[in-house]
């Protein structure tokens, strides 16, 4: 077969086109009945479409070719989609926000059918996997600016007779998100097939700065400092469930720089761990900061070992603990001109359930201070005992100084 088509605003059933060709050249002279494909027979086509839309999904343009056979052949898809980071990620990244998303793909593959039975495997290489911001320039030039882009990567897909994609097992790869953070992963696998999808997945997020990301964030804060985070992930999840992830320091601190000088927080540790192992899931935080203060829990919930993730009613039991030495470093987050002191610490016992957590115990302070010069406000030896019981918290003691007078709160 070979010929062309041209669309115009087409509107078939979810699908429409505002506009389209199409050309194309398929040779099945030499299919195989044993085989289902023809897998020498060249084979070529090229599309585009603009205005496209399948129910929700929308692309300005979508331009792709196919040429080859089907047992060797290459692919290049060029789009543009009304799409964006959203806008934190923009900043923390430091993406080039543009009118859309322009996405890229070059790869080549193999098709091998299976035997007798129909469906086969498709071989991929992706020689480029890239998404850049999208100026409204043609999709043929090179992205206004690229903020994810992966290359080399190795796969192989399985498909039913039905077409219906059954496993995928990627080889080892990379993908690097800007210039700020990269993640590379082992063996991957996924098997569609059966009640309950199975997947296994290593990947690490390699050490990266997070001052930088923070500053663009937020910067009127003043973020500096070497702190450099990395992160795991282990998955395995067949008829039962195990992960491992972690997400922790990998070296370096993190300061804060004001009109009062630098403040060094003097992390020494920050780190989150999550594992699920024969239903029992455990989240285990732990924080540690000379100045900024300390934080360490344990949260166990109880399910049944082929559990994804814990159901509402699995019940949890834990204990947290934290203790802010000086909360005069949070007046970085309160408006200007007001200034912070004291100490802050708590502790409570969790109990209840996943999806209804209660906890039990008592936050304290004490010298306590909060002082605004400008707008007359100068109260301090501040003292609090607030009880923990469940879904409520007493006010024990709740007491500041200011001038010759005195504030005191009871209450629930």
């Amino acid at each position: 077969s070979e010929g062309s088509a041209r669309v115009q605003q087409l509107a078939a059933g979810r699908l429409a086109v505002a506009r389209g060709d199409i050309a194309w050249q398929v040779d099945l002279g030499g299919l195989d009945a044993a085989r289902g494909a023809a897998a020498a027979s060249p084979l070529t086509m090229q599309l585009d479409l603009a205005g496209l839309a399948l129910g929700e999904q929308r692309a300005d343009h979508l331009r792709a070719t196919l040429s080859g056979t089907l047992a060797s052949h290459r692919i290049d898809v060029s789009s543009a989609l009304p799409l964006a980071p959203p806008q934190a990620a923009e900043r923390m990244l430091g993406i080039q926000a543009q009118s859309g998303t322009r996405a890229q793909l070059q790869a080549r593959g193999a098709w091998l059918p299976a035997t007798g039975v129909g469906g086969g495997q498709w071989r991929a290489t992706i020689e480029l996997l890239r998404l850049g911001s999208w100026d409204g320039s043609p999709i043929d030039a090179p992205p206004a600016s690229s903020w994810v882009e992966a290359r080399d990567l190795q796969a192989e897909l399985d498909f039913d007779a039905a077409g219906s994609l059954v496993a995928l097992h990627a080889a080892a790869g990379r993908v690097r998100v800007t210039d700020a953070v990269a993640m590379r992963w082992d063996d991957v696998r996924v098997d569609l097939r059966g009640p309950r999808a199975q997947l296994a997945l290593r990947a690490d997020i390699e050490p990266f700065a997070l001052a930088p990301l923070l500053a663009r964030l937020q910067p009127t804060m003043g973020w500096q400092g070497d702190l450099r985070l990395a992160a795991r992930v282990d998955v395995r999840a067949a008829e039962r469930m195990e992960a491992d992830l972690v997400f922790e320091r990998a070296d370096g601190d993190l300061h804060l720089a004001g009109g009062d000088g630098t403040q060094l927080m003097g992390l020494t540790a920050l780190r989150l761990a999550l594992t699920a192992r024969d239903g029992l899931w455990t989240f285990e935080p732990s924080f540690r900061g000379r100045s900024i203060g300390e934080l360490d829990g344990r949260l166990l919930v109880r399910t049944t070992p082929e559990s994804r993730w814990p159901e509402p009613e699995a019940p949890v039991e834990g204990r947290v603990q934290a203790r802010v030495a000086d909360i005069g470093i949070w007046s970085a987050w309160v408006p200007p001109g007001w200034r912070l002191a004291g100490e802050l610490r708590t502790t409570a016992e969790v109990s209840g359930r996943f999806g209804d957590p209660r906890f039990t115990g008592e936050l304290g302070g004490s010298g306590l201070a909060v002082r605004n010069l400008l707008q007359g406000v100068n109260v301090s030896d501040g003292q609090v005992l607030v009880r923990l019981e469940g879904e409520t918290a007493r006010i024990e003691r709740f007491t500041l100084r200011g001038g010759d007078g005195t504030l005191a709160l009871t209450g629930d």
